[in-house]
């Protein structure tokens, strides 16, 4: 079923997407059981009833499991909280499975990496001084895939800390504390990133020397020192406190926006990343090695859609985490039109329901990684037209963002 986000109100029977898809799936009906493949008409439907309800107890039930695990990660030590992780992935995946909903994967993802966060610095704190310095005043904030609410476990989990201050003579205690925190996500189960992390002391400090690493940053101008300043623009508060992360949001992406040098390279860096589609109009694919006749979705897909979006909610303002919501913000503000924000929603959903199911079966096989390429040829062909439309609408978001651009500057 389309996504619309034309539709008005809460009520769903209401919505456009609900009626084409009501209509369509009882024209399907009435054609199996015109059929007679199925027996009779009243058994056609007697057993589609019975799988729907099925289905919906299967979800109830899947959801309630996973809700239980989340509730049960607080205040767990490391070892167990590694159990659960592992645990609840591997039910989550198998909730895609069944109703492939890339929206419900990503909100229970992240509301169970809020959770274990909170978890993990409970445990590095009761292992740690009381006296340890700054320790009250820390936030941890997910930059990346979790920073745009979209965390799987095959994502590398990128951490940053805005923290109290510091006297020099307590830096050594507090390089610990850090240390320990990283560590404490490693054992959790959790892919920590090994340089965007808080042990790492370029990604950490207080709201001033964060302030101040900006501005430097932006004074060098410099491809590496710009690129980390990118990484801060997509940004999900993990612990304490919520309203002071927001505000460290704020200021950052402030001072982004605010230097032109910046947004222009933010623009040329996205529309410098490769297209899916080739100028005759076919897939990229991979011509040679291990990956040969496959696509790489996160390379000509994944990014370029991200770092769209990313632009978007420099250039125009602060824009909420997950991908659904600045889409729909921006058609409130009217940066797009009914049509673009649709193919852009409709883009999310496939992207990265194709995304999940490249990582369900890398765990399927018991692969801890996930090359994110796939095979064109295993998708079914309405998948595939689905697939090409995403990719095309990649290319039209990135030319509409070109454009908001150039009459902001104008």
């Amino acid at each position: 079923m389309n996504r619309l986000l034309s539709a008005q109100g809460g009520d769903v029977t209401s919505w456009r997407a609900a009626e084409n898809f009501a209509f369509n799936y009882r024209q399907t009906m009435l054609e199996l059981a015109a059929s007679g493949e199925y027996g009779t008409a009243e058994e056609l439907f007697m057993q589609t009833y019975a799988e729907l309800d099925n289905k919906i107890l299967a979800h109830r039930r899947m959801i309630s499991e996973l809700e239980q695990i989340i509730e049960k990660s607080a205040g767990v030590t490391l070892t167990e909280l590694a159990y659960l992780n592992d645990s609840f992935y591997k039910l989550l995946y198998r909730h895609f499975e069944l109703f492939n909903s890339t929206s419900a994967f990503y909100q229970l993802s992240i509301s169970f990496l809020v959770k274990a966060t909170e978890s993990i610095i409970s445990n590095v704190i009761d292992n740690t001084s009381s006296s340890t310095p700054g320790i009250s005043d820390i936030s941890i904030i997910a930059l990346g895939p979790a920073g745009r609410a979209e965390y799987s476990p095959y994502c590398s989990l990128q951490l940053i800390m805005v923290h109290g201050e510091v006297l020099p003579s307590q830096q050594e205690e507090f390089n610990n504390f850090c240390a320990l925190l990283h560590n404490g996500f490693e054992s959790a189960g959790f892919n920590i990133d090994p340089l965007v992390t808080p042990r790492n002391a370029d990604w950490r400090g207080t709201p001033a020397e964060w302030q101040n690493r900006c501005l430097e940053g932006l004074e060098k101008n410099e491809k590496e020192e710009l690129i980390n300043l990118c990484r801060l623009i997509d940004q999900y508060p993990l612990y304490n406190p919520v309203m002071f992360a927001d505000k460290f949001k704020q200021s950052i992406q402030s001072i982004i926006s605010n230097r032109a040098p910046a947004v222009s390279n933010l623009i040329e860096r996205m529309a410098a990343l490769p297209s899916g589609i080739s100028l005759i109009g076919k897939l990229k694919l991979e011509r040679s090695g291990s990956e040969q006749g496959r696509f790489r979705l996160l390379d000509y897909g994944l990014l370029p859609f991200s770092a769209a979006l990313s632009v978007l909610s420099v250039i125009t303002g602060n824009l909420p985490n997950g991908s659904s919501e600045r889409i729909s913000t921006l058609l409130k503000l009217g940066r797009v039109d009914v049509e673009l924000a649709e193919r852009m929603l409709n883009s999310w959903h496939t992207l990265h329901g194709l995304r999940l199911s490249l990582e369900l079966s890398a765990l399927e096989s018991g692969e801890r990684s996930c090359q994110l390429c796939l095979d064109p040829r295993q998708l079914s062909d309405q998948l595939l037209q689905l697939f090409t439309e995403a990719l095309e609408s990649v290319a039209v978001i990135k030319r509409h963002v070109g454009i908001i651009y150039s009459g902001l500057e104008a």
